[in-house]
């Protein structure tokens, strides 16, 4: 909704690119505290222990389903604040989306200025 899309299309948004990344990672914890400790009690060392392996492993799993979905425009990869600032901005300036809430322009941290041709902060 930041980019100025409406509240349903940012909702499917999400919801393509969150649901199969929540969907495998309850999969993957689930599946392994059933696996290795299907019989302990939460006052179990051994519950709390799987329990953190299988977060962990889910982990793994649900980074690579991460990585698929990037690498196929289904979600964005983490960008540098201030390079994101700038394109917003590049953006409005050339009238391609329309003008940006002011809390969204003082919320996104910026350097003073950018090289025109690289778009890097310069050093002051």
């Amino acid at each position: 909704m930041q980019e100025g899309v409406g509240f349903g299309e940012a909702m499917l948004a999400a919801l393509y690119s969150e649901t199969p990344i929540i969907t495998i990672m309850e999969i993957a914890a689930i599946g392994t505290d059933l696996l290795i400790a299907s019989q302990a009690h939460i006052s179990d060392l051994l519950f709390w222990g799987v329990l953190a392996f299988s977060l962990s492993v889910g982990f793994v799993f649900t980074f690579s389903v991460n990585a698929v979905l990037v690498r196929f425009d289904v979600k964005e990869g983490m960008n540098n604040p201030a390079e994101m600032r700038q394109s917003i901005q590049l953006a409005y300036r050339t009238r391609m989306v329309q003008s940006p809430p002011p809390s969204m322009m003082n919320s996104l941290p910026v350097p003073a200025q950018f090289d025109p041709t690289s778009g890097r902060p310069t050093d002051q």
